[in-house]
């Protein structure tokens, strides 16, 4: 006898490519059906009794108990990652206890694994070059590896003199690019460039809602301390800021708003001077690319500070450029533009977020960080 039944859908079948478990109410209502024609043919060949209407609720009920004590790291790891506030401390009382309790009956066990076995992690995406994810010896980080980079940098009272070489033998240049969202169009268009020349050999590593602020959600200074010690590149460009303006915890534990200009400061700066110690500790160059303006006027303004942090921590150290976005992404007046012509040719030169950049924006941003990178090796004009 043929089975003429539909094969279960696989996850690269289903519409959205997502991989993880249905949990939903979709999963408990089938549990429930299952149920209910179990309780109907008792296997004797009689009808047996049918399920009451609270029977199914109940059941559903478990179902939904189940499948959020099953997925309750997730939910809380979520709550972790929300701005500090209110919100996140509303959600952190709700999760907490429940994760707490999931852990502890070993509900969560098979989520673990399952991602696990499936190479998931918490940080966000990371693509390379090579447009793979990175590799656990690039992406794993710890607390301890982050006081640790942070102590070296910190210790460090004035950065070596430059190492990075003079283009004289044709040997391309390792070059690390990386930072956050803002990164990824700038960076693709910056690698296929800078890669087509023959004279850099780049690594593209970028992390959407990652940044200075945050590093219980991604940790750069760690995560950038693995990556010296695997790449050892002679070249790092990148970018922070998009996801900053948010508040930010210091060593003592205080929170400052980014309103609390000087608490907020004070720290984001340390972080950006760490940073700044931590790519040019062996040495090599590193080019920080600002943020471009901005559509809103309140983000715009933020960005704007935050440009002018890393300006001035750029000009405190010799081994770091400053390359401002302004003049190549503004208009004369430096304000947000989304649209530009050029020689007759019309360019979008942002997304319609009015934050990440449009291809062609993208383009000339690379072109300009690219001609900068090029005089300074002694490679002249692009």
């Amino acid at each position: 006898m043929s089975d003429d039944r539909r094969p279960r859908p696989t996850p690269a079948d289903r519409p959205d490519g997502d991989e993880r478990p249905r949990l939903g109410r979709f999963a408990v209502f089938r549990a429930a059906v299952v149920v209910a024609r179990a309780r109907r043919r008792p296997g004797d060949g009689t009808r047996g009794p049918t399920m009451t209407a609270f029977e199914v609720v109940a059941i559903g009920a478990l179902g939904l108990l189940f499948a959020m004590l099953f997925n309750a790291g997730a939910l809380r790891a979520d709550a972790e990652r929300l701005p500090f506030g209110p919100s996140r401390d509303r959600a952190l009382v709700v999760w907490e206890p429940i994760d707490n309790v999931a852990d502890a009956l070993q509900i969560t066990f098979p989520r673990r694994e399952l991602d696990n076995a499936l190479g998931r992690d918490d940080t966000g995406p990371g693509v390379h070059a090579d447009g793979e994810g990175s590799d656990d010896a690039t992406t794993a980080s710890s607390a301890d590896d982050a006081e640790g980079a942070s102590g070296a940098a910190a210790s460090t009272t004035a950065p070596p003199p430059p190492t990075t070489r003079s283009h004289v033998d044709g040997t391309p240049f390792v070059t690390y690019v990386g930072g956050d969202s803002l990164m990824q169009e700038l960076g693709i268009a910056l690698v296929r460039a800078a890669d087509t020349s023959g004279d850099f050999v780049s690594t593209l590593d970028y992390r959407i809602n990652s940044g200075l602020t945050r590093p219980d959600y991604f940790d750069w200074p760690a995560h950038l301390a693995g990556v010296i010690d695997e790449l050892d590149p002679e070249i790092m460009v990148v970018t922070f800021g998009a996801n900053d303006s948010q508040g930010i915890v210091t060593p003592a534990g205080d929170v400052f708003q980014i309103d609390d200009e000087d608490g907020w400061d004070a720290e984001y700066r340390r972080r950006v001077a760490e940073v700044m110690d931590l790519m040019t500790a062996r040495g090599g160059r590193v080019y920080w690319v600002g943020q471009p303006p901005m559509r809103d006027a309140g983000f715009a303004a933020r960005m704007a500070h935050l440009n002018g942090i890393y300006a001035e921590e750029a000009a405190e150290n010799p081994l770091v450029t400053f390359i401002d976005a302004t003049p190549v992404l503004g208009d004369a007046a430096g304000r947000f533009q989304d649209i530009v012509q050029i020689d007759g040719e019309v360019l979008d030169l942002r997304q319609e977020d009015g934050i990440h950049l449009g291809l062609d924006g993208a383009d000339l941003l690379a072109d300009a960080v690219l001609d900068r990178l090029r005089q300074d090796v002694g490679l002249g004009d692009g």
